[in-house]
């Protein structure tokens, strides 16, 4: 029983991010502590404890200010290419809808009244 057990020292750079499993609430506490700024990418060193896998994840930020319900809202469009998804974030870093185009998988996280 012992026997299977591995010891890893991984070496991670400040501020990594942990994704595993359930990645859409790890998103949503990435984004919270993300300085989102319109045009800009970011690169974000994120483990994957499954299979100790380190990577660094770009994404690219643009923001878009639709109008919902007569109101115009600011949301940060965030295109992240290794996951193949979109992610839809708030002004404040709330994670809001989770697009992934390849499958055709809307995750609605958030009303609308939330994307402020």
């Amino acid at each position: 029983m012992g026997d299977d057990i591995k010891e890893h020292d991984i070496v991670l750079e400040p501020n990594t991010v942990l994704l595993a499993e359930n990645m859409v609430g790890w998103l949503d506490m990435m984004y919270r502590t993300l300085p989102l700024k319109d045009g800009e990418s970011l690169t974000v060193p994120v483990i994957f404890p499954g299979d100790f896998g380190i990577d660094n994840l770009v994404i690219d930020v643009r923001l878009e200010e639709p109008v919902v319900e007569g109101e115009t809202v600011t949301i940060y469009v965030c295109t992240v290419p290794a996951l193949g998804e979109i992610h839809y974030v708030s002004k404040s870093g709330r994670l809001l809808t989770v697009q992934i185009p390849e499958k055709n998988v809307t995750i609605e996280l958030a009303d609308v009244s939330s994307y402020s």
